[in-house]
């Protein structure tokens, strides 16, 4: 990290031990992506009933908090680890609120399942931030921030994870220093997917940014709520621009299609206008 930035501290010690219970699990257990149709089981349930997000974290918890002082198998199912630790566990694991089938999660996906949790349930913080949060982004910083984005749309989606997974972890409850720049905190590691964040520099594929590049100097956490609503809006613009090419793609053949029945018809009509 760049020896500029000064040294963060935090409020109390429930981030650091965050960081190091997840890094734990990671290095005894391999971790996987989680699936994306389990994903969108998950998101389905966050619309049916938001409230459900919160629970499942704090269960989850400490399901994680066990699980890295016992270690487990990749492929065992959550549903079968939390049935052989019951015993241990201090309230029963609500089972309604898993996907269907309910053994498809396994513990190799407990890390990503949790971002993904963290990432919904920072939805519904964001909205509640009163106005300390919502300190106004200059022009200028807007603009800069858009035009960094526009270049890759990959960019704006792991940004905005990132923040939704400091929003999460450190300000419900509050657990930062709301004055520090928001840089100060996001070129922790820990916030972006694994692996993709050393010296406050992204690397992903052929992704290669500064962070200080995507949270100029003047971004601090009380400007939170508004740069996390311009990153935001960027994903929303990339994923409809994404869907009208889709559609373009799609109508592409059929309008081939109509064209050649066009101009066969067109052939016929010169034929029997000869005859």
């Amino acid at each position: 990290m760049d020896d500029s930035l000064p040294r963060i501290i935090y409020a109390d010690e429930l981030f650091q031990n965050y960081v190091a219970m997840i890094k734990q699990i990671q290095k005894n257990i391999e971790q996987e992506p989680l699936p994306s149709d389990l994903v969108q089981a998950i998101n389905k349930k966050k619309e049916r009933d938001p409230r459900q997000i919160l629970d499942f974290l704090t269960h989850l918890g400490m399901i994680l908090s066990l699980l890295k002082k016992t270690s487990g198998k990749p492929d065992t199912s959550l549903v079968d680890y939390v049935d052989d630790w019951k015993n241990i566990l201090t309230r029963p694991f609500p089972k309604i609120l898993l996907p269907s089938p309910e053994n498809s999660i396994k513990l190799c996906h407990l890390v990503s399942l949790h971002e993904l949790l963290e990432e919904l349930n920072a939805d519904s913080i964001i909205d509640s931030l009163d106005d300390t949060f919502r300190v106004k982004l200059s022009s200028l910083t807007q603009r800069k921030v858009m035009d960094l984005l526009s270049k890759n749309p990959r960019l704006a989606e792991l940004t905005l994870k990132a923040v939704k997974r400091f929003v999460h972890r450190c300000l419900s409850p509050l657990n930062v220093d709301i004055s520090q720049k928001l840089i100060n905190y996001l070129c922790e590691d820990s916030f972006w997917p694994a692996g993709m964040v050393s010296d406050c520099v992204l690397k992903h594929g052929d992704l290669v940014q500064d962070l200080q590049s995507i949270f100029p100097e003047d971004v601090t956490v009380q400007n939170v709520h508004p740069f996390f609503q311009l990153v935001d809006l960027k994903v929303e613009e990339n994923k409809k621009k994404d869907q009208r090419m889709t559609m373009m793609v799609q109508s592409f053949p059929s309008q081939v299609k109509a064209q050649g029945t066009q101009s066969n018809r067109r052939r016929a009509a010169k034929v029997f206008s000869k005859t």
